[in-house]
């Protein structure tokens, strides 16, 4: 980050009394920040509140004993400095000094120039590019040069600064697994049970013969998976490695009512993702 200055002499000032001239300099500092947001994808905040634009002004004192000769000066007598106070030849107002004179600062109305370093495929979420706070919501990840000009309208005097800020994915992704259960009851054939907890049981009707399976099926899972937790309802639990390499798992219930089954999974990012019968109905069975 640079600061730059603009030097610019006004006359007339009038200071204790005295005819003095001015000395002027325009200050433009264009100080930025960048903070990812941490709880929305792909947005960062620009901050240039610290930035600074403003004028400096130094009264001058008035070249009070001026040399009659300004075409052949004498260099001799030529003294750069306190020459209104001793009475020393000078050429120009610049050749005086005097330290009991303070310099003032006047704020500036410097306008704002961004460029966010994407070409423009993001777009502005908060603030305004008027302004010095901008929230900007880029359109892909990846690390970008971001640049603010500060400009003086009246001088035209400009300066630019350039920081690096990266766009990343913070928001943990929406449910976007699916799936799908088949329930085989136990049925009574020939007396006997078939199939579900009570196999082999005897029996006189299918009532007789409590329980069944259930295959339970990723239609879809996100190809970054690692692990899924299938909770059966019945304290019993299931864990698939890589879901959408081994995408289903069966259980055998030992009896009849409903049960609501609970999907965990989990992503190589670590994020964590629920999933129950209000996500999906097919996880809740009845075998």
């Amino acid at each position: 980050m640079k600061k730059r200055y603009l030097t610019m002499l006004a006359a007339g000032l009038l200071v204790m009394g005295g005819a003095l001239s001015a000395r002027a300099e325009v200050v433009i500092i264009p100080f930025l920040s960048g903070l990812q947001s941490q709880d929305t994808d792909l947005v960062v905040e620009f901050n240039a509140s610290r930035a600074a634009c403003y004028e400096k002004t130094f009264p001058q004192p008035t070249c009070s004993n001026p040399l009659p000769d300004t075409s052949d000066p004498d260099p001799l007598n030529h003294i750069a400095g306190g020459c209104s106070d001793d009475g020393a030849a000078c050429f120009l107002d610049d050749d005086c000094y005097d330290p009991n004179i303070k310099q003032t600062i006047t704020d500036l109305a410097c306008t704002y120039s961004w460029d966010f370093g994407d070409g423009g495929a993001g777009m502005v979420v908060g603030g305004n590019t008027a302004t010095d706070m901008v929230v900007y919501e880029y359109a892909a990840p990846g690390t970008y040069d971001v640049t603010l000009t500060m400009t003086d309208p009246v001088s035209g005097l400009s300066e630019s600064n350039t920081i690096a800020v990266t766009a990343v994915m913070v928001e943990t992704p929406g449910n976007t697994a699916s799936f799908s259960t088949v329930v085989t009851n136990a049925v009574c054939v020939a007396n006997r049970c078939v199939g579900g907890a009570s196999d082999g049981y005897k029996c006189a009707d299918d009532a007789g013969c409590p329980g069944g399976d259930v295959m339970l099926t990723f239609d879809t899972a996100p190809a970054d998976l690692a692990r899924a937790y299938i909770y059966w309802g019945d304290r019993k639990r299931t864990v698939l490695v890589n879901p959408a390499a081994s995408d289903s798992a069966s259980h055998t219930y030992g009896r009849d009512k409903m049960f609501q089954i609970r999907i965990t999974t989990v992503d190589l990012a670590h994020d964590q993702l629920d999933y129950t019968s209000a996500d999906d109905p097919s996880l809740s069975v009845t075998p």
